[in-house]
């Protein structure tokens, strides 16, 4: 990850959901400027996610923008026609309700322009809709110290090379010194741990967890404005244009599925 960024600190149902899953292609090449014998004048760096917020239906959009090693704060940042807005440092974040995006069900484009050197960079980024997830033999929606909780999932993806899904474990009461967990794979199952519900010392922690599976589309970047918490140091830079590089993704974050850790041994 570029040494320019610094988001923040931090790591990381039984009910149906609908889902968001992204695919980003292409849509116009990107330069960082010319000069009139071909030289590339400046050297500009994106960094970004657009994400669906399952729990709110909100669909938030989050860039960071750097020329020549410095945050660019002249950017003019669209999501399809909506503007997002710079909020200083080089960094431009919107958030829009589903019906302020008429092409959500197909696809949005991010658009960002500057009078700098003529800059402009196009993304499009297609948008299906709905998977579900569940967790399977658990009983009251309580773990125990030999709890493994196996999730289930539809797919949220259709045709898309680069995309996957993350599982995620965090406590939310209790002690709040459970390790948790983070995963990326490829499947419709996975597994936490019984692992995630102890602490580093091997003990188990007693309390309430959140427990997700998030779609992820090419290579989203961590920041503050999300719900969940997770390393994406995971994930790698995939802009390199003529002048531009950098790291664009997309995530669907559906309401977590909450679980309580309430004994050492299952009855």
């Amino acid at each position: 990850m570029n040494s320019l960024r610094n988001p923040g600190t931090g790591k990381y149902v039984h009910s149906l959901v609908a889902a968001v899953c992204i695919a980003v292609v292409v849509l116009l090449t990107a330069c960082g400027g010319t000069s009139p014998n071909g030289d590339v004048k400046n050297n500009w760096e994106i960094y970004g996610t657009i994400t669906h917020n399952g729990s709110t239906g909100i669909v938030s959009v989050y860039v960071e923008i750097y020329r020549d090693g410095e945050a660019f704060v002249l950017g003019a940042v669209k999501l399809d026609d909506l503007n997002v807005n710079p909020i200083g440092d080089g960094t431009y974040v919107g958030n829009f309700a589903l019906a302020d995006l008429d092409s959500l069900k197909s696809s949005v484009e991010l658009d960002i322009t500057t009078s700098i050197d003529d800059f402009h960079f196009q993304q499009l980024v297609d948008v299906p809709d709905a998977f579900e997830f569940e967790a399977n033999g658990l009983t009251d929606d309580q773990v125990f110290s030999n709890t493994m909780v196996n999730l289930e999932w539809t797919s949220a993806f259709s045709g898309s090379a680069d995309a996957g899904y993350m599982l995620l474990a965090k406590q939310t009461s209790g002690s709040m010194t459970a390790v948790g967990y983070q995963e990326t794979l490829g499947g419709l199952e996975g597994t936490i741990p019984t692992d995630a519900f102890r602490n580093s010392a091997g003990d188990f922690q007693a309390g309430n967890y959140n427990l997700w599976v998030v779609a992820r589309s090419q290579q989203p970047i961590y920041h503050n404005g999300l719900p969940i918490q997770f390393d994406d140091s995971v994930f790698s830079e995939n802009i390199d244009r003529v002048g531009v590089t950098g790291q664009i993704g997309a995530l669907y974050i559906p309401a977590p599925l909450q679980v309580t850790a309430v004994a050492t041994i299952a009855p």
